[in-house]
């Protein structure tokens, strides 16, 4: 691939098909969001656009793994159709999305992964510490109760020979 260098700045320039094969996606879609304002900063020079590769590497898949729903179904275990309404409820790890497909960094993924994984941890143990030692205290009579309770029903011959 050849990087165009402008003389001015001595910065290094991609061309559209040059970063539409960075990015993973078509020539029109850098075209679209150039029209609507959005997208990588660019200049033109003549009836090409240039994009200078400092403004690009924020958004540069290349740098870093990226993730299609596809992907990431398959390493969550789910269906396409579950990303799909978690992303359309704001639920999920961040994405990107172009020509109507939404990629995944990696390390969004596992930051996501692992606040989950904290919050199912906190779940678990919160019932259990938040008791005071009374209600703690309180279910052990309960349980005792249970226990006599399925005993004497399990061998009637001993009921009422156990103590209360």
């Amino acid at each position: 691939m050849r990087k165009w260098i402008m003389e001015r700045s001595g910065e290094v320039w991609l061309t559209s098909q040059e970063l539409a094969d960075r990015l993973k996606i078509k020539v029109c879609t850098l075209d679209k969001w150039a029209c609507n304002g959005i997208g990588p900063h660019f200049i033109k020079a003549g009836r090409v656009r240039r994009y200078p590769v400092g403004d690009v590497l924020v958004i540069d898949p290349v740098e870093e793994a990226w993730l299609t729903s596809e992907e990431l179904a398959n390493r969550l275990k789910i269906k396409v159709v579950t990303l799909n309404k978690w992303a359309c409820a704001g639920f999920g790890p961040r994405f990107i999305k172009s020509n109507r497909i939404r990629r995944y960094p990696l390390s969004d993924i596992a930051e996501w992964e692992q606040a989950l994984l904290a919050e199912a941890l906190l779940r678990r143990q919160s019932p259990w510490d938040d008791l005071l030692p009374q209600q703690l205290s309180d279910l052990q009579s309960v349980a005792d109760r249970l226990a006599e309770a399925l005993m004497n029903i399990a061998n009637p011959s001993l009921r009422g020979s156990v103590a209360s």
